[in-house]
């Protein structure tokens, strides 16, 4: 692969907005850059969703090049913070909300969560979560609840939202159920690189310790 320059590189190409296993951004180059048609934009510092609101416009986008190392990554090389300058006759379109910014239910002690993740589909996860201190209704959306990361190696650790920890974790993969692989206090899997695997947790509300008074 050629390697890309050590300065700020200038580009200028399609915005594309990919809703797939781990949604990303690009800029589809013509010609293409360093054999590159496609490099990816990533956002640390700044809101994504402005990129997003681009899908489809040409544009102008300024960074610094690099080789993606790692399979966090779903194309050979990116653009970290670059600058956005969309053509005059963009017309953004409309991004839905944030839905792990989503407001939640309150005064929910437990909660359980199935999660679904097929890796030969390269789809978004799919998951349903609902209420198991006694009320039994289904908690939307589920990325308010859930915090699912999936490593360059294409393993899934499932995090309860901020304010819950998990109490246990089921995961099926190729058929067997079993239970999760421990990452601390997070339940894990490595899915299935062929079907459907599923990893199953249940959240409870954390509980602050109290001491007498002295």
């Amino acid at each position: 692969m050629a390697t890309p320059a050590r300065g700020p590189s200038t580009l200028t190409g399609v915005i594309r907005y990919h809703n797939e296993l781990r949604q990303w951004i690009g800029l589809q180059v013509d010609p293409p850059v360093c054999k590159q048609k496609e490099i990816q934009l990533t956002f640390y510092k700044g809101d994504p969703r402005n990129a997003m609101a681009l899908d489809g416009c040409r544009g102008t986008v300024t960074g610094k090049l690099a080789l993606s190392e790692t399979g966090y990554y779903s194309r050979d090389m990116y653009i970290s913070d670059p600058d956005v300058k969309p053509d005059l006759s963009c017309r953004p379109v409309a991004v839905p909300p944030d839905p792990s910014k989503a407001p939640v239910v309150p005064g929910v002690h437990s909660y359980k969560a199935t999660l679904v993740i097929d890796l030969s589909k390269n789809k978004p996860m799919e998951a349903k979560v609902w209420r198991t201190d006694g009320k039994r209704s289904e908690l939307t959306p589920w990325q308010a609840y859930l915090d699912p990361l999936l490593t360059g190696g294409y393993c899934l650790w499932v995090s309860c939202r901020e304010g819950y920890s998990p109490t246990s974790g089921m995961a099926t993969v190729n058929g067997r159920t079993e239970s999760t692989a421990p990452y601390g206090d997070i339940p894990g899997m490595c899915p299935s690189e062929t079907g459907q695997s599923s990893i199953t947790i249940t959240c409870v509300k954390d509980t602050k310790k109290t001491y007498p008074a002295k």
